[in-house]
């Protein structure tokens, strides 16, 4: 994995560098293994999306997102991610791997734009993607007087054989009534929850409450941020049978992910 840089970023140079950076190649995605804990299956992949900026480094979402998001590049950004996510599995196929669901994160700005639904059946089209081979992930931050709008958009996305997620849920102050009506497959538990989950009797009744709710509303769960054998443990004792984390695989490079894939296949990619 190509380190993230950890250098002092001002904020006005990446609003100004970010338009740019669309524009000229210099976003990357990386993908990072979701496996089942019990047999340490791949079950998935996560495209995450990084910035590989000229001065410095890797940068990371959490920097560039919310500027995006901020100066209207957030639409044209998530594009760009939905794209790149979509052709991934044709890359991997081509190389002879199985194909494997791709989860993209998309931002509610994005779910709300009027041409996103548009957007989305034409990169379908352009790429050719399997749309049961998708997943797209919104933030458990949905401010909750627009529930029923971005609802009634994920019943549409899911209508086109799209799975829909509710990434880091657990993050903040979770809401009942947002899990209740937003239309989703899956819940992704935020790292918050599981990082002290093998030491913390609190973390783990959390933890286990929000898995008995989702499985009696038939919402599969995965847990994010899980780096230590204790963690994924506890998190089977408790019914979760899907992780992603540190503990199986850092965020990679396409080749780097190519190369990790095979090599859990058992596949020799040149005899391919």
């Amino acid at each position: 994995m190509i380190p993230i840089v950890n250098v002092p970023i001002q904020y006005l140079s990446l609003k100004k560098d970010l338009a740019r950076a669309i524009e000229s190649d210099h976003l990357s995605l990386y993908y990072q293994p979701q496996v089942e804990m019990k047999n340490r299956h791949i079950a998935g992949i996560e495209g995450l999306v990084r910035w590989n900026h000229p001065n410095y480094g890797v940068v990371p979402p959490s920097s560039f997102i919310p500027i995006a998001e901020e100066n209207g590049l957030i639409v044209q950004l998530g594009l760009w991610v939905m794209r790149e996510g979509c052709m991934a599995n044709h890359r991997f196929t081509a190389l002879g791997l199985p194909p494997l669901p791709v989860s993209i994160n998309i931002s509610p700005i994005q779910l709300n734009s009027p041409a996103f639904l548009d957007d989305l059946h034409r990169i379908i089209q352009e790429t050719g993607v399997d749309t049961q081979l998708l997943e797209l992930e919104i933030t458990e931050s949905v401010e909750i007087n627009k529930v029923d709008r971005i609802s009634r958009m994920l019943r549409k996305v899911r209508n086109m054989g799209i799975r829909t997620a509710i990434d880091d849920f657990g993050a903040g102050l979770s809401n009942y009534h947002r899990l209740r009506h937003l239309p989703v497959d899956r819940l992704k538990l935020d790292r918050s929850l599981i990082r002290d989950i093998h030491t913390s009797d609190n973390q783990r009744f959390i933890v286990s409450a929000i898995i008995l709710l989702a499985n009696r509303m038939g919402i599969d769960v995965i847990a994010e941020g899980v780096e230590q054998a204790e963690q994924e443990r506890v998190l089977l004792e408790l019914g979760c049978s899907l992780a992603q984390g540190f503990y199986y695989g850092q965020p990679m490079t396409c080749s780097q992910w190519e190369n990790y894939y095979s090599h859990h296949l058992g596949l020799n990619l040149y005899s391919i």
